[in-house]
């Protein structure tokens, strides 16, 4: 596997990133592009192929020329093109190596960044471009490129553990998974694994890539039987449901939407359906980023609807996706659309095991359901609805009575005060 070099140059607040040698390795990949390719591309390419020479373009158009002035939105453009421009061709080939050469290349220009913050947005370009390598190679794995990214995340460790440690922690188990399916790229138990682990490290995007390559090679089945499609659409929805919440209470403090950008760049390249194109971010005016949640919660009840769709699902899960499916309901007005489908899949919660944790979402969901009667003015609804919440209220307090009774007796008898009878 990729050998490490652990060489490092020292400056005070910067990162101090390893060289690897799979950098060298990428580099020699500029050779299999050919002259008539080069020559059609814009210079800031033609500056990535001839990077053995040492690249002549500067990161201003990426940075910014000002230190002072924080990175705007459009100055990714060039990087953008560049990726949309091989994307587009009916012949990828060029692809992966166009993808490489901007991963090398940012790496290169994040060890000569002096600006901490500059330097940082440098970086995580450069994790995003190594795990498009990823995405576009065959069977969308690359150990290579996936050991890029724990050589990053290892030093952002070592430099911040507070604040990156969370991310090392988990890149360690994707790093492992990734050689392991580099081996056996069939093995679906793993790429489910590596999927929730992007998802445990918020990267969202590159989940969504292993779980689409899983949807595309699962054998067919009849719809309503095909249970492993209907956990993957949940999965998906479910990325999306986050995002959609931490864009939803975070938006008066957005000061910086670019991750959120990002993800609605790399889908609509990638995974956009008919009607489910999302609504790009071109700057980060609060109404920008409306636009672009209201377009992703239109592709979340896009993703939960199809799993609902899939009638082996047990009633715990389906309680649960059809809670955020109305709850996406309620938020775009469609308030009668929700009504019915509360109601309807209500007899679900007759197979649900009781416990704290069910009769704790079963309240949520029926104060979803009396926020849903009230939209519609359904008295019937909301009656129900409040008479099911006292039931549930009261047993909520009995079980968590003899639970704090359980805890009590186990704690006397740890401490040998239990006298028997």
């Amino acid at each position: 596997m990729t050998e490490i070099h652990e060489k490092r140059e020292r400056r005070p607040g910067a990162v101090n990133l390893r060289h690897m040698r799979v950098e060298t390795d990428f580099r020699r990949a500029t050779h299999r592009l050919e002259r008539r390719e080069r020559d059609k591309f814009s210079s800031f390419l033609w500056n990535m192929i001839r990077m053995e020479r040492k690249p002549k373009v500067s990161l201003l158009d990426v940075v910014g020329a000002r230190v002072d002035k924080s990175v705007g939105y459009q100055q990714e453009d060039s990087l953008k093109i560049s990726v949309d421009f091989y994307h587009s061709r009916f012949d990828r080939t060029g692809l992966t190596d166009v993808v490489k050469y901007f991963t090398v290349f940012l790496m290169q220009q994040a060890r000569k960044e002096t600006d901490p913050q500059k330097q940082m947005f440098i970086i995580f370009k450069a994790v995003e471009f190594a795990r498009m390598i990823v995405q576009y190679s065959p069977h969308s794995i690359h150990a290579d490129a996936e050991a890029v990214v724990f050589g990053v995340y290892s030093d952002l460790a070592a430099h911040d553990p507070a604040r990156f440690q969370i991310y090392f922690d988990t890149e360690q188990p994707i790093y492992a998974l990734m050689k392991r399916l580099h081996f056996s790229p069939m093995d679906t138990d793993a790429r489910l694994e590596l999927g929730d682990l992007y998802v445990r490290q918020k990267s969202y995007y590159d989940a969504i890539a292993q779980f689409q390559y899983l949807l595309n090679r699962y054998p067919r089945v009849p719809r309503e039987s095909d249970l492993p499609r209907g956990r993957v659409y949940i999965k998906i929805a479910d990325i999306f449901q986050e995002l959609i919440d931490y864009a939803e209470q975070e938006s008066e403090q957005f000061q910086d939407a670019r991750k959120l950008k990002n993800f609605i760049e790399r889908y609509n390249r990638d995974f956009s359906e008919r009607g489910a194109t999302l609504t790009p971010i071109r700057d980060p005016h609060p109404a920008q980023i409306v636009r672009a949640v209201r377009s992703m919660r239109n592709v979340a009840k896009l993703w939960y609807q199809r799993a609902l769709g899939v009638r082996l699902l047990g009633p715990r899960m389906v309680t649960k996706l059809v809670s955020q499916l109305a709850g996406n309901y309620m938020k775009d007005g469609q308030n009668k659309e929700a009504q019915k489908l509360l109601t309807t899949a209500y007899r679900y919660w007759q197979r649900v095991p009781e416990g704290v944790d069910s009769i704790e979402q079963r309240l949520d969901y029926l104060n979803l359901m009396v926020s849903v009667g009230m939209q519609v003015k359904q008295r019937e609804m909301i009656d129900f609805a409040n008479q099911q919440l006292r039931e549930y209220k009261n047993r909520l307090t009995e079980l968590e009575l003899i639970g704090q009774a359980k805890e009590d007796r186990k704690e006397a008898l740890l401490s040998g005060e239990l006298v028997s009878d």
